[in-house]
């Protein structure tokens, strides 16, 4: 560096080394780039438990959520599990899954829920049920029937619903009603999502739906105090931020 007139000017010497440092800089910030590419590529497994049937709900997002993590991270490994609501529970619980998504039927205390939608349900029977070609039902009718009802998934005020239905049968997912229910011996409630394709061509049919109907929340599910898993904390925000 130089002088002249009370004024500094750089030398070559110098002016060469500043241009070195503003290349030095310029490479440290595609450096910093790569790097946070790198911790931003998602990789690994991802065990999620879901509750029968939902593919078919017409809002259900899981689908959208999980092809937008497949797009973040190529190679996660995805692992899903079709499971009654009580098994997810425990598999979240004991570290099996990682997500879980089922109905919000109670609140555990080492579980967190993160509710998602609602799920309607009404009551069905079939084309060679007694009661399809009955043209004014009655309530006495209707809870006279044999009826199927769910071992999971039932809020105290769903499980006060049922309570004066002749109740003869259960089952333990969506699918188990509906074999009982196209049986034509027992009437049975079915999410109107999961009951719509038999609905349509006319094998099922809805029994008095402006009074024997409920709704069900479902949540995605992690658990409490759980090591941090960016794979599970971008789904989580995927889907509940959708």
């Amino acid at each position: 560096m130089s002088k002249r007139a009370g004024r500094l000017f750089l030398t070559d010497e110098g002016r060469g080394i500043y241009e070195a440092i503003v290349q030095l800089f310029a490479s440290m910030e595609v450096f910093k780039l790569q790097v946070n590419g790198l911790h931003s590529f998602l990789k690994g497994d991802l065990n999620i438990g879901i509750s029968d049937n939902l593919v078919t709900l017409e809002h259900m997002n899981i689908s959208k959520a999980l092809a937008s993590l497949k797009e973040r991270g190529p190679d996660i490994n995805i692992n899903i599990r079709m499971a009654p609501p009580i098994d997810i529970e425990r598999g979240v619980m004991e570290g099996q899954l990682h997500v879980g998504v089922v109905p919000h039927a109670r609140s555990l205390p080492n579980i967190e829920y993160f509710n998602l939608y609602d799920e309607d349900s009404y009551l069905y029977c079939s084309n060679t049920h007694p009661l399809y070609n009955v043209e004014m039902l009655s309530v006495e009718d209707v809870t006279a029937a044999d009826m199927v009802v769910s071992t999971y998934g039932r809020t105290p005020s769903i499980s006060g619903f049922t309570q004066s239905f002749h109740t003869t049968a259960q089952a333990s997912d969506k699918e188990g009603i509906a074999f009982l229910v196209l049986t034509g011996a027992y009437i049975g409630f079915l999410p109107a999502h999961f009951a719509e394709r038999w609905f349509e061509k006319g094998a099922l049919k809805t029994l008095m739906p402006e009074l024997f109907q409920y709704s069900t929340s479902y949540a995605a599910i992690t658990r409490k105090g759980a090591k941090p898993n960016r794979i599970v904390d971008t789904l989580m925000k995927l889907l509940i931020n959708d």
